[in-house]
């Protein structure tokens, strides 16, 4: 990050959220009451987290700030295993009484299960993935603090960019927003394990509208959500980059939509980011493998079957998932069944040998152990298997994007998300883009508009046959990855150098 001196100390001091920083003396308390309360019933495992947390966004509109909000709640949620099935309860009412009622809920819901459910389809005690009993604690470092700023200071860069792109005539609107989330979660086992850990997240974009030859059209920049504090922000190129991009959503106006037919593209780590979520971070779910999400958000085609001899790209296709690695979204030192972070490879040379889990799946793939995959956004949830940070790893070979671009006779450059859909298998395929360039022996000539590519996930994987190399590389952050009933928006960062791939479908 290009800090300026000020604000490089504050984050080597690795500064944390000061309204999340109260003594634990409560939660502490109310925690061990419902871990003694979890015994007392004779669970098999119990778990819970207490979490208070933040959330806050503020809108901009030209040169004026259109909406703050400012949201905080605490509660406890509790989890249990009462012979083979789960239960679950959550609360805001945090007294003794209320956290026992909590309990006794969750053991109540368990228990119904079981008594109408077979026997044999239980959770059995071997089939839950054991972990080290962890007292630790974990903290995101914070250089600025997004709760105490004042809606002038966050707002000040966004009326900056807007201002200058506003001045070029056609630009006729310019939307900005940002978006922050801190969480303070203690959580508890009756394994022993007693974890306290501090999330901070910030998110940012502006988006400039142009009207032009009667046609419209928009470009967007983007802070993606990454883990930290408003020193995110202030790094930014947000104003360095307004006249830039607010020209090309002048150019998009005037620009062609390409023909329809079969080209080779090359996408930037932007692009690349929601394509490998969808078409690689969810398929590599353990639970929608399973067929757990076919009620609601569908399945996989990534079978057990798969695993370790299906050809999921080419051979230079690697990715990991790491959720260690700093300024990630997932990298919260620990996920939401005590689990340490981790990294591991989910495909090697373009084969999948990977899958996220969490304890009750992991032996289903012969592991002893779950990799860390399994979260809860609130306190109020119940943790389900989620995606990690999942990035495709660059190039080995020394290759910058002029040179891949100069390595193409023709093709399309596409850079930044757009439109998309994936079946619900996670296997058909379409996605546009922020903008696209149209490369001509070895050269961008003009701006595109419109352009949607489609593709089958392993076939548009397997078509892949240039990576950038690490400098090239780039991550690229999601908050609201929904999944689960009730909805649960997760959050996790991909990763991603410009990578070419040959002879696939664009247009309709």
């Amino acid at each position: 990050l290009n800090l300026g001196g000020e604000v490089q100390r504050r984050l080597q001091q690795q500064l944390t959220v000061p309204s999340l920083n109260r003594p634990l003396t409560g939660e502490r308390v109310l925690s061990e009451i419902v871990i003694n309360r979890l015994n007392e019933l004779g669970v098999q495992y119990g778990d819970l987290r207490h979490g208070r947390e933040q959330n806050r966004s503020i809108s901009t509109t030209d040169q004026s700030v259109s909406g703050h909000r400012l949201f905080e709640s605490e509660g406890i949620g509790i989890r249990v295993i009462y012979k083979g099935y789960w239960g679950f309860a959550a609360t805001d009412i945090l007294t003794e009484q209320g956290v026992i009622e909590a309990a006794d809920q969750a053991v109540s819901m368990a228990k119904a299960v079981a008594e109408s459910s077979p026997e044999h389809l239980g959770l059995k005690p071997n089939q839950w993935a054991q972990e080290p009993v962890h007292t630790a604690e974990f903290h995101t470092p914070v250089g600025l603090c997004p709760f105490d700023a004042s809606v002038a200071t966050i707002a000040t860069p966004f009326l900056s960019a807007a201002k200058i792109a506003l001045e070029k005539d056609c630009i006729m609107r310019a939307v900005g927003g940002f978006y922050a989330f801190g969480r303070r979660r203690l959580f508890a086992s009756t394994e022993g394990s007693r974890i306290l850990t501090t999330h901070c997240v910030t998110e940012s974009f502006l988006r400039y509208h142009g009207v032009k030859a009667g046609n419209s059209a928009y470009r967007t920049k983007e802070i993606h959500g990454i883990s930290g504090g408003l020193e995110h922000l202030f790094s930014s190129d947000l104003v360095e980059s307004a006249d830039t991009l607010a020209e090309e959503a002048l150019l998009k106006c005037t620009a062609k939509a390409p023909t329809s037919g079969n080209k080779t593209l090359i996408l930037d780590g932007h692009n690349l980011g929601l394509t490998m979520h969808e078409s690689v971070g969810h398929p590599t779910e353990l639970d929608r493998v399973l067929g757990y999400e076919f009620g609601f958000a569908g399945g996989s085609f990534a079978d057990l079957e798969k695993l370790n001899n299906f050809q999921y790209g080419s051979s230079l296709v690697n990715f990991t998932a790491n959720n260690t690695f700093l300024y990630g979204l997932a990298s919260q030192g620990f996920d939401d069944e005590g689990v340490a972070c981790q990294s591991f490879p989910v495909i090697r040379n373009g084969v999948l040998v990977g899958y996220g889990q969490n304890r009750e799946t992991s032996h289903m793939v012969g592991s002893t152990r779950s990799n860390g995959s399994c979260r809860a956004t609130n306190w109020w949830d119940a943790p389900i298997v989620r995606i990690p940070n999942l990035y495709l790893e660059p190039g080995k070979d020394k290759l910058s994007l002029d040179e891949l671009i100069a390595d193409t006779k023709e093709g399309i450059f596409m850079q930044g998300r757009d439109s998309f859909s994936i079946d619900q298998m996670r296997f058909n395929f379409q996605f546009g883009s922020n903008m696209a360039w149209r490369i001509e022996n070895g050269k961008i000539t003009e701006p595109l508009r419109d352009v949607i590519y489609q593709s089958i996930s392993p076939e548009f994987w397997g078509s892949c046959d240039a990576i950038c190399d690490a400098s090239e590389w780039e991550m690229h952050g999601t908050i609201n990855c929904g999944k689960g009933q009730p909805m649960q928006a997760s959050m996790m960062t991909h990763g991603a150098a410009p990578s070419r791939f040959r002879n696939i479908r664009v247009g309709y």
